[in-house]
């Protein structure tokens, strides 16, 4: 059992893979770092994946709640996940975050923005918090002394999993055929939530309501320019979409996708969507913040279903087809000095070495990562949108070709046109 010192408290942490890109998974409530375990040996080759336990669950310790439940806040499980990367020597990282790990992420995020890249986010509680009533809080109470109440319960939580007839109120949850082995895995989790301390059982609800009701970080949203890839189960009936809907038109960077067919553990429930393609590239679209290292984000669906597409913010898209709508104007004779207007004062070696070919391409991302069109579409994209796809296709290749990996940027030219 590895653990790590947290301040006042050791926290159980698990590793999968080993490189010098670092993604530090944050789990929910009434979970562990056990819950990322299906989808850890799925993620791409080069990714070093940390799950930490919060106090009171997992292997970490359960110092026994206050009055108020403040030593189980989400500001403490931030302080707590940041002083264990302290302890672990990650200076940086991105983050993989599922449930209530949204919120404590947000609080990481805000904490010490420097020390983070990208966030991938399932069914994620977002900063605006949640609101439960006192009948929900006594379902809590509840699920603490009865382990039949807790199965139910968590059950319609991972709805795919489970024959629906099955999920009716008196009505034991029986798993789909053919899932044995995920059912063994899913009852070993369940062993772990009925181990979880107060605090988080009553805890979690309790600061969650403090969260919505404060607006504290609902106010703090724009201020998270990180970008963010957020996954939502269609049948997730525990996060609200109107929230997340909210959360990605207010932060600078975030991208909602709604998948169907799949609950609030999208985790366990379809593990391949849970790791996304996390590949280093440069700091292009970062709002002129730079850091050691990004990754990009990109999901690949082994069987791709419909899925609905928000791609966030609008203003974005908006301006980007703008742009388009200015490169179908221009005459061949004065490409540059239309692009100027765009993207602005490109230097003109700059212009000179879009005719270089790849060679030059790794020059040319280091300085558009100075001259992002507004608010920052990343190189490629600015290159799509100006009529330029073969320097676009150059960038790519130069970047796979630096650092040994095989990608594709997630907005293509269908995006803006």
């Amino acid at each position: 059992m590895a653990r790590v010192r947290a301040g006042e408290v050791q926290l159980g942490w698990r590793e999968w893979g080993e490189d010098d890109v670092t993604v530090v998974f944050i789990h929910g409530n009434l979970a562990s770092k056990d819950w990322i375990e299906l989808a850890a040996p799925l993620f791409p080759p080069g990714v070093r994946v940390i799950g930490i336990d919060w106090r009171g669950c997992g292997e970490s310790d359960r110092p026994k709640p206050t009055a108020d439940f403040s030593n189980y806040s989400m500001h403490q499980h931030a302080l707590d996940m940041l002083a264990a990367l302290d302890e672990l020597r990650i200076p940086f990282c991105h983050l993989a975050t599922h449930s209530t790990g949204g919120i404590i992420a947000a609080r990481m995020l805000l904490k010490q923005p420097g020390r983070f890249g990208r966030v991938f986010a399932l069914d994620p509680v977002t900063p605006l918090g949640m609101a439960f009533n006192a009948e929900q809080i006594d379902l809590f109470r509840l699920m603490m002394t009865s382990r039949e109440v807790t199965r139910a319960v968590m059950a319609t939580a991972a709805i795919s999993l489970f024959v629906p007839e099955s999920l009716a109120p008196n009505t034991m949850p029986r798993f789909r055929e053919g899932l044995a082995e995920l059912q063994a895995f899913y009852e070993r989790l369940l062993e772990q939530t009925f181990g979880v301390s107060e605090g988080i059982w009553l805890g979690t609800p309790f600061n969650l309501n403090l969260e919505r009701e404060s607006g504290d970080l609902e106010r703090s949203m724009a201020e998270i320019w990180h970008p963010h890839l957020v996954l939502w189960g269609e049948k997730d009936g525990w996060i609200a979409p109107a929230d997340l809907r909210t959360m990605a038109a207010a932060m600078p960077d975030c991208r909602l996708i709604t998948v169907p067919g799949i609950g609030h553990l999208m985790n366990l429930e379809s593990p391949s969507l849970s790791t996304p393609d996390i590949l280093a590239h440069g700091s292009a679209g970062c709002q002129g913040v730079r850091s050691r290292s990004k990754l990009r984000l990109e999901v690949k669906f082994r069987q791709p279903p419909t899925i609905q597409q928000h791609d966030l913010p609008l203003r974005l898209a908006e301006e980007a087809k703008d742009a388009h709508a200015v490169k179908m104007r221009q005459r061949p004779g004065d490409r540059f000095e239309r692009q100027a207007e765009i993207v602005g004062d490109i230097p003109a070696g700059h212009r000179k070495g879009h005719h270089a070919g790849g060679a030059q391409a790794p020059v040319h991302l280091e300085q558009e990562c100075s001259h992002p069109l507004k608010r920052g579409l990343a190189s490629q994209q600015q290159h799509v949108v100006l009529g330029m796809p073969e320097v676009a296709r150059c960038h790519v290749q130069e970047i796979e070709r630096h650092h040994r990996v095989g990608f594709r940027y997630v907005f293509q030219a269908a995006s803006f046109h």
